[in-house]
């Protein structure tokens, strides 16, 4: 995971903790959060997202 959050983190501009969240994510093919800025993230990584 740590190769992908380091990438996510470079390509989004995001923080590398943030990152890591997203690339969990990626495995599991979907990500719960009240970020919107993680949500569009997620999004444009195709994960399917719930934003609450």
């Amino acid at each position: 995971y740590l190769d992908a959050a380091l990438q996510i983190a470079l390509d989004y501009g995001v923080t590398f903790y943030d990152s890591l969240y997203l690339a969990q994510a990626q495995k599991y093919g979907e990500f719960l959060t009240s970020d919107e800025e993680q949500a569009d993230i997620a999004n444009q990584l195709g994960i399917k997202v719930y934003l609450i």
